[in-house]
């Protein structure tokens, strides 16, 4: 498992590209953290209950639902159940590669 905690200018940010439930308890107590940067396995709901809905998710959607050849309403699936559990919190969504 890969974890990066980095900081930019303004802002404390955890790293994870991997399902990382099972490591938020101990991220959500990092002090002054402002953003986690997350793909998309992690639990959206789990963040937000843990950190509230000021807080700043980056959620990556799976690399397999931006092929080609895949419908449209797979990755349509994907975002709105991303914004339910989201519960109108403050989310960016992304992609870059590692």
């Amino acid at each position: 498992m890969f974890l990066c905690l980095f900081f930019s200018l303004f802002d404390k940010v955890v790293h994870q590209i991997e399902k990382s439930d099972h490591i938020l308890g101990d991220v959500s107590k990092i002090e002054n953290l402002n953003i986690i940067d997350t793909g998309s396995g992690t639990s959206v709901k789990k963040i937000r209950e843990m950190m509230g809905k000021k807080f700043e998710i980056n959620l990556f959607p799976p690399v397999e639902l931006l092929l080609k050849e895949l419908p449209r309403e797979d990755i349509l699936k994907w975002l709105d159940q991303s914004l339910r559990e989201n519960q109108s919190g403050f989310i960016k969504f992304a992609y870059h590669l590692d």
